[in-house]
């Protein structure tokens, strides 16, 4: 049991191991493993503490050091978060998503569309007031459908990859099947109905701070940097039939942009 230092004791909370290693993989990366698989199966479930450094150290009788690197490793993976006086709290099971989007044309810019899905909290109409009429660049007064929820990465068991808010404009409501809309972007149901001819995206990227109801839906830190990503699709008329609001953790989300010179 006690192959390069690390012992794992069958009094302990800590026994579950893993397969064992190669013999030249560190140490530290080993007690992170060992952390990781005890996370996974729920023994150290999401939103609890794990045992302090002192107790970590007595448990596998190694140093702080090492201790340290590994509750790094495992924040640097999105499965914990370390607070000065608090301890180490388990924010998720899985090592987390970074959904990256790299377009060069508006056709690819809707891929995020399709390789994730929608998953809807609530839906319903709404009279724009003066505020979020600024914010969606809409007309106040104004009614829309309000849908909201959060969009996930197909077949990944990972934290929410967004908290998502989409605005239709009233006389295109009708089109919004649910079921539809977990994989079809609206503005495609748009088109294909006949009722409209997306003329152009426009596309808003703001650093923002997440509040701690937010930090929560999206099992992040509260006051981690996100990206506010508004994106508004204008009509045969030249005004929006259709914006969304997607807010994504910075460390779930890379937008890549590539421009060819004409």
């Amino acid at each position: 049991m006690g192959r390069a230092g690390l012992h794992l004791r069958p009094a302990s909370p800590l026994t579950t191991r893993r397969t064992p290693q190669p013999a030249g993989r560190p140490l530290y990366a080993r007690i992170a493993d060992a952390l990781l698989d005890d996370i996974a199966s729920g023994k150290r479930a999401v939103g609890t503490l794990l045992p302090t450094e002192h107790e970590l150290c007595a448990l596998y009788s190694v140093s702080r050091a090492t201790v340290r690197q590994a509750l790094l490793s495992l924040q640097d993976q999105g499965l914990v978060e370390r607070s000065q006086g608090i301890g180490t709290r388990v924010l998720a099971t899985s090592r987390r998503t970074e959904y990256i989007l790299a377009a060069q044309s508006a056709n690819e810019t809707m891929g995020y569309v399709e390789e994730t899905r929608f998953v809807t909290k609530q839906r319903r109409m709404i009279r724009v007031n003066a505020a979020l009429a600024r914010t969606l660049g809409v007309t106040e007064g104004s009614e829309w459908l309000h849908v909201s929820g959060m969009r996930v990465v197909l077949q990944q068991p990972a934290p929410p990859l967004a908290i998502s808010n989409v605005y239709v404009v009233a006389a295109h409501a009708d089109l919004l099947d649910p079921a539809q809309h977990a994989a079809t972007p609206v503005f495609r149901m748009m088109e294909r109905a006949g009722r409209e001819h997306i003329t152009e995206i426009g596309q808003d990227v703001t650093a923002v701070q997440l509040t701690p109801g937010q930090a929560r839906t999206l099992r992040a830190p509260p006051g981690s940097s996100a990206l506010h990503v508004l994106r508004r699709y204008l009509g045969k008329d030249n005004l929006p039939v259709q914006v969304t609001s997607n807010l994504h953790p910075a460390d779930r989300f890379t937008f890549s942009l590539r421009l060819h010179p004409s």
